[in-house]
């Protein structure tokens, strides 16, 4: 009787467990519903820029050069605007969040001043100057430590995002083409371990893992007889195995990975009511197009025909899984991986399925934001019924049809305005295919004029409107296009008829608003970068950082959350746009002499920003050269030269305009862990402010 009660709930534990899933496909399913006038959108924009303007046109017809008239300026608007949004890579640095570490120092020298002369004068007698200085040594001893923490954290995310497969640089050049295009873009941001293979075709952090899970796979179809020994595929598990044993080293790599989902993959919760930061969503879901082999790779289940067919990116199933070869090998299955921010937990499920690809599972990592999805929207709009904002594609489609529809009418006007004869004559069809297909200065002998007709009174010019090039003038087009997308005319090309001063006022107009564009790109990618800070505190060990960055490397031994509230990665404004290098070195001409002449300035600190703005790619120790005496102290030499030779010649009262020796400051003589300005040290030097 236990047994039979055991095997009855474990039947309703399975029944519940499959309508738990069929729950999930079903709300996933009516979310693609509710959001596919959205998705079919973006197709119909990606389409308009890749030259199909034409209603009826089809990719066959892009190669046919009579086709009807289109000048593609949407695809040179989007190229420049990402030339001017993502122009290089971007600079990553770390920030401190204030804080109020000392509690009797008040962060001034003159306090750390006066508490020296006091001790020095024996005037310290409750103990409280003493105190003074042993707070300001250890506030500064935990900045520095800080400092440390946060160089190492911006030189490990540096390194993470260059090691991206594809490389980050296109990548998020082709994502900002993707906003502009569909009107909003995707970043994903998640950890990759070494054991984890995600279902993106290509892995972030390139290894062999994506080799090694294909011949496991292979590895259990040869064992459950699927493939024959003599099957392509049995070739290709040989070939495997075979290069596998010749490598002595299988390279696995974990670390921070990058994904960029396409647009109509992201499938918002229907109760979103705002697309940046998913407002109003309890649940996001990526969606992944993979075969039923592909499945078996990356999740280790077999689905076998259980699953619902799909034909490449088509929304709605396919009707059937007949057909030619060709569209047997489109076809997919839906995963759909379900981020459920009520539960807190993540689902993978396939369409059709009834069981859970991956068991549910909490985020592997943790931050401040729930969804590991970044959304780029440049032209979000404030729109709760249709928050999908419109794309740059849809705000030029009227004017760019337009310039088609006025190209296509003054080609067809030429073809209508070419010269032609009329005659009033009953001409033999011979002779009027005689005139209609004569060649350029040919003779032609028409049997039904002999020599003493008139040819003009016979034949007459074909009455032709002249062309009015006002007709099929472009300009009112290019003005709308400035006013709705921010490109004026003189950037795709000649202008026509527009004064230098229209053109100076239009560009700066345009300027302010690309402006606008990159520093809205580099809040995403700081928000990014914070994110991905955190994520690294939370899942990188010390170890694997000073393998990664240095052995000088500093890991906070503390909480990564402890550590997350006082250190955070940001991207310097407008670093990922294309610099203006002539304004910088214009502001250090101004600004750097003067800055090198106040005391407490560092001078390395001024030398390291101007070889940054002279060449960002450079490295500022190449410029060092430990030997050389600084200018500023040669040039002192020189001077105190100087004086001492003007000195000895103005006989006994020359001494005093000699140089004289430095005397003692208000701090008295400097003295063991002090520095000239009588500056509590840390054991290894001098403490950095």
């Amino acid at each position: 009787m236990e047994s039979a009660a055991v095997t009855d709930a474990d039947k309703k534990a399975d029944e519940a467990r499959r309508a738990h899933v069929r729950k999930l496909c079903n709300a996933v399913q009516d979310d693609i519903k509710h959001w596919k006038y959205a998705f079919e959108r973006m197709k119909a924009w990606r389409d308009f820029a890749r030259g199909l303007q034409w209603p009826g046109t089809n990719k066959a017809d892009l190669s046919d050069p009579d086709r009807d008239y289109t000048a593609n300026i949407t695809m040179r608007h989007l190229k420049q605007r990402v030339a001017s949004i993502y122009a290089k890579n971007p600079t990553y640095q770390w920030r401190r969040t204030k804080r109020m570490t000392s509690t009797l120092w008040d962060g001034t020298m003159e306090q750390i001043q006066f508490a020296n002369q006091m001790l020095q004068a024996g005037l310290d007698l409750t103990g409280q100057y003493q105190a003074i200085l042993m707070d300001a040594s250890r506030s500064v001893a935990e900045n520095n430590l800080t400092r440390k923490q946060g160089e190492t954290l911006s030189a490990l995310y540096e390194y993470f995002v260059r090691e991206q497969t594809p490389p980050a640089k296109s990548m998020m050049k082709k994502q900002v083409l993707v906003s502009k295009t569909c009107g909003v873009a995707y970043f994903k941001q998640t950890f990759q371990r070494a054991t984890d293979f995600p279902p993106e075709t290509n892995r972030a952090i390139a290894d062999h893992l994506e080799k090694l899970a294909r011949l496991e796979r292979l590895s259990a179809d040869l064992a459950d007889d699927e493939i024959d020994k003599y099957d392509a595929e049995m070739s290709e598990l040989r070939e495997g195995l075979k290069s596998l044993e010749g490598q002595q080293k299988i390279i696995l790599r974990e670390g921070l990975a990058i994904d960029y989902p396409d647009s109509t993959n992201i499938i918002p919760d229907c109760n979103m009511t705002h697309i940046v930061g998913f407002v109003g969503c309890n649940r996001v879901t990526e969606q992944y197009c993979l075969t039923p082999d592909q499945i078996r790779e990356v999740y280790g289940k077999n689905v076998g025909k259980n699953f619902v067919a799909y034909r490449e990116n088509d929304i709605e199933p396919a009707t059937s899984q007949t057909g030619s070869n060709d569209d047997k090998d489109r076809v997919t299955a839906r995963v759909w991986e379900i981020w459920d921010r009520a539960e807190n937990l993540v689902y993978t499920v396939c369409d059709g399925y009834e069981d859970f690809l991956e068991e549910p599972h909490a985020p592997i990592t943790y931050t401040e934001r729930f969804y590991p999805w970044f959304v780029y929207a440049p032209n979000a709009v404030d729109d709760p019924d249709d928050p999908f904002p419109p794309s740059d594609v849809e705000l030029m489609m009227p004017m760019q049809m337009e310039i088609n529809r006025a190209g296509e009418a003054l080609r067809q006007h030429r073809y209508a305005a070419r010269p032609g004869w009329v005659s009033g004559v009953n001409l033999p069809d011979s002779d009027r295919q005689k005139i209609e297909n004569r060649s350029a200065h040919s003779l032609v002998v028409l049997s039904s004029l002999t020599p003493e007709d008139d040819v003009r009174a016979k034949f007459q010019f074909f009455p032709v409107s002249p062309i009015d090039p006002n007709l099929y003038t472009t300009g009112p087009a290019f003005e709308d296009i400035l006013r709705s997308v921010g490109t004026q005319e003189a950037n795709l090309g000649g202008t026509s008829g527009a004064t230098a001063t229209e053109s100076s006022i239009a560009e700066g107009s345009r300027q302010s608003v690309l402006s606008s564009d990159v520093d809205e790109f580099d809040d995403l990618l700081t928000e990014m970068a914070r994110a991905g800070g955190q994520i690294l505190l939370q899942q990188m060990s010390a170890q694997k950082v000073k393998e990664i960055v240095g052995p000088g490397a500093i890991w906070p031994e503390v909480t990564p959350e402890e550590t997350a509230k006082e250190i955070h990665l940001e991207v310097v404004a407008g670093s990922s746009g294309r610099p203006n290098q002539a304004q910088e070195v214009a502001m250090m001409e101004r600004t750097f002499p003067l800055l090198f002449q106040l005391p407490g300035i560092s001078h390395e600190k001024l030398s390291r920003h101007g070889v940054k703005v002279l060449d960002d790619g450079a490295n500022f120790e190449d410029w060092m050269d430990t030997n050389a005496i600084p200018i500023m102290a040669l040039t002192g030499q020189m001077q105190a030269q100087a004086n001492a030779q003007a000195g000895a010649g103005q006989g006994a009262e020359g001494g005093s305009n000699a140089e004289r020796p430095a005397q003692p400051g208000p701090t008295g003589p400097t003295g063991p862990g002090q520095d000239g300005m009588g500056m509590p040290q840390s054991p290894g030097g001098p403490v950095e402010m």
